[in-house]
């Protein structure tokens, strides 16, 4: 009995885990096509390709795919609404060669293209403006000034107090004046920076300190008969690479090639085209060609630069001269190494040349001349690749203009006659007015630096530069205050 009752009154509870198993229905639909018996072939399973992950994928491989398509694919074309497509226009079926602006778009399309940022639903907590002063300042200054004024203080109204005077209107960008006041605060910035240069910080690079600073001024004495110089740049090594530079590389002739006239014509028309429907004619590609000459040794590379160089002494000896032409006469030789083709270009105007890229001159040297950065404008650049399929071609002797490129070049150096001074001394005057008016003025060939060349042919070339003397007196470009 006292087990019973002990049992009765200490009733201890018992923890237990539910389980409870629940199954769903995954009832798939029958494959729609009936099973497919292979002959996979029985290597045995001991070569182990049975479990191999590469198995099944070989057999997928190797089963052919049986697509029944009718004639037209799958993908009827009526051709009949097409325009132009019976007379040879396929423009209607293929993409645009430019890519079509937002704004061409349809609405619906265009709010496809929106960005993530822009999605789902408007922020109103950042629509404050920024002119108006905030309201809780205003109610706060009012609640302030009831609960001051009191029955005997409601007589003597608060002290009005004076509205600040408004700052002077800042004036229109593309005013005289404020592009006036700011040259002018731009040459106070840099007089003060030039007296404590310790105010000269990188905006970047914060421990870097101010050593040195020039003034830049243009070159007015040293523009080409082009009004603008011209930058090429080799998508190649032009020369065998080595782990020594060429010296040779500064030194070089640069001839423009003779096109045909047809497709001259072609590039003009075309080039029309784009200038008067950029949107719907693209930029044609310019064919011009470009043969490349280069001197045989390192000697005649070093002696044209000394006789090119208008600040040595002995520029003009003609002595410099390493070789002699048929006449009897010094000058360099120059070798045919290759001929290039344009790959891409930019042409600038008159109005844009400053805009872009400019050549920088340093003249650290006080007693030849100011002491400052001199800079000239570049109105062409151009990078060029070899022109591999013609002269494959011409090196087999199946090109026509085998005895157009001459074998080497005889090149002097010498002053500009008294028709080109004239057309420099018109550019020094005003460099953004072409002197040439509606002539276009197309050099026959270019030299590293200055230069121009005429009279060449194959084997013994004669060819005769027109060298300009850099003079390094330049002038300070000033402005006059009204």
């Amino acid at each position: 009995m006292a087990s019973s009752s002990r049992s009765a009154g200490d009733h201890r509870p018992v923890h237990q885990d539910y389980i409870a198993r629940i199954r769903y229905s995954n009832v798939l639909p029958p494959p729609p096509n009936p099973p497919k018996l292979l002959d996979i072939p029985n290597t045995g399973l001991a070569s182990g390709q049975y479990t191999a992950p590469g198995f099944a994928s070989r057999l997928a491989r190797e089963q052919p795919l049986n697509v029944e398509a009718d004639a037209e694919l799958g993908m009827p074309l009526d051709l009949i609404g097409m325009p132009g497509i019976f007379d040879g226009d396929e423009s209607s079926i293929q993409a645009p060669s430019q890519t079509p602006s937002i704004q061409s778009l349809h609405p619906h399309d265009r709010a496809l293209l929106r960005p993530l940022q822009t999605l789902g639903k408007p922020k109103t907590t950042d629509s404050a403006v920024s002119f108006l002063r905030r309201t809780e300042y205003i109610s706060s200054g009012t609640t302030k000034s009831k609960h001051e004024a009191g029955p005997l203080r409601s007589v003597n109204p608060t002290p009005i107090k004076r509205v600040a005077k408004r700052p002077s209107p800042e004036p229109d960008k593309q005013s005289p004046a404020y592009v006036k006041r700011k040259i002018d605060q731009s040459f106070s910035v840099a007089a003060a920076n030039l007296k404590d240069k310790s105010r000269v910080r990188h905006p970047t690079k914060r421990h870097l300190k101010l050593v040195d600073s020039y003034p830049m001024v243009p070159d007015l004495d040293a523009f080409p008969d082009y009004g603008g110089y011209f930058t090429l740049k080799f998508a190649n090594n032009p020369v065998t690479a080595s782990g020594v530079y060429d010296k040779r590389l500064l030194n070089a002739v640069i001839k423009p090639g003779t096109l045909p006239d047809e497709i001259e014509t072609a590039y003009k028309i075309a080039k029309q085209a784009h200038e008067s429907d950029p949107v719907n004619n693209p930029k044609p590609a310019n064919p011009q060609t470009y043969n490349y000459f280069l001197s045989d040794s390192l000697e005649t590379s070093e002696k044209f630069n000394e006789r090119f160089d208008v600040l040595n002494p002995s520029h003009d000896d003609d002595d410099l001269y390493t070789s002699q032409n048929s006449d009897g006469n010094g000058c360099f030789q120059f070798r045919f190494v290759r001929t290039y083709e344009t790959k891409d270009e930019v042409e600038l105007d008159n109005s844009t040349k400053y805009d872009e890229e400019l050549l920088l001159a340093f003249n650290r040297d006080e007693m030849l001349d100011q002491k400052a950065v001199y800079y000239s404008p570049v109105i062409h650049r151009v990078v060029v690749k070899p022109q591999r399929s013609r002269t494959i071609h011409r090196n087999a002797g199946l090109e026509d203009d085998v005895g157009e490129i001459p074998d080497r070049l005889a090149v002097t150096v010498n002053d500009f006659d008294d028709e080109t001074k004239a057309t420099v001394d018109k550019w020094k005057t005003d460099p953004y007015k072409d002197p040439f008016a509606n002539e276009q003025a197309d050099g026959d060939e270019a030299v590293d630096g200055h230069g121009r060349h005429e009279d060449a042919t194959n084997g013994h070339g004669q060819e005769e530069a027109d060298a300009q003397q850099d003079s390094d007196e330049d002038q300070d470009a000033e402005g006059d205050e009204e």
